[in-house]
């Protein structure tokens, strides 16, 4: 049995689980994490929106390829194998007239258009193919509504495995009640026991993805103290297991 855990973009995983999975590959247990939109942007020019980003993350040159790089060391921290897909971010993706998709930080949380939706039958064939019939699936709730996070649920939820949900940190933890009505009645909580240790090796993990701290902190200090009162709270410290029969 493998634990596949989806992850929308090249760090949100780890930012959300990394302490539980330490644990989980501490015990023995086998765990890959799967980032669907890793994809390079396409030829030609990007949005002005995309550009800014760039400037911000301090990434002028081959920004994708350098984010991939992040997330390969973080998850040889965490001691797990990773996979990349080559769906582009939707800061690089256009709608099928040729206009991008997003050219504020407000587009990104706008409903799933029929373009996107579109996207998820496809990608749920390509990973139902590639994916062990044993494996435990663990997907995004979607807490925070970012477009490619709900995306990846939807496709989470066409596959027949075993099906399992993560809350995004650090939105669950800027939003608390976000996660309430993303749960459903019939999904079963498991806690997880995540040790001093755990959350050492998982702030150490999300350090790696150099690039994206000043997205939610200040600082590599900021966010190490975040999500240790995040840990205190008990935040990262479940996940949800769907218990409906495909």
């Amino acid at each position: 049995m493998k634990w596949i855990y989806l992850s929308p973009h090249l760090d949100d995983v780890v930012l959300s689980c990394g302490g539980i999975i330490w644990q989980q590959r501490s015990a023995g247990e086998d765990v890959e994490v799967w980032t669907l939109c890793a994809g390079d942007p396409p030829p030609g020019k990007i949005s002005t929106y995309a550009t800014q980003l760039h400037a911000r993350w301090k990434l002028l040159k081959e920004p994708v390829a350098a984010r991939r790089e992040e997330d390969q060391q973080a998850c040889q921290i965490l001691g797990v194998k990773w996979q990349h897909f080559g769906l582009p971010d939707i800061i690089y993706r256009r709608q099928p007239g040729g206009d991008f998709q997003i050219r504020a930080d407000e587009d990104l949380f706008r409903p799933l258009s029929p373009y996107k939706e579109n996207l998820v039958p496809l990608l749920a064939g390509q990973l139902k193919s590639e994916l062990p019939a044993d494996a435990r699936v663990v997907s995004p709730m979607g807490v925070g509504g970012h477009t490619d996070h709900r995306m990846t649920r939807a496709i989470a939820e066409r596959l027949p495995h075993e099906l399992w949900y993560y809350p995004e940190f650090p939105y669950t933890a800027r939003h608390p009640g976000a996660m309430d009505s993303l749960i459903s009645p019939d999904w079963t909580e498991v806690t997880y026991t995540v040790s001093a240790q755990a959350l050492s090796a998982w702030q150490t993990a999300i350090a790696a993805y150099r690039s994206q701290i000043s997205t939610f902190w200040q600082s590599e200090s900021d966010m190490r103290v975040s999500l240790e009162a995040y840990w205190y709270a008990d935040g990262g410290k479940r996940l949800w297991r769907a218990n409906v029969k495909k």
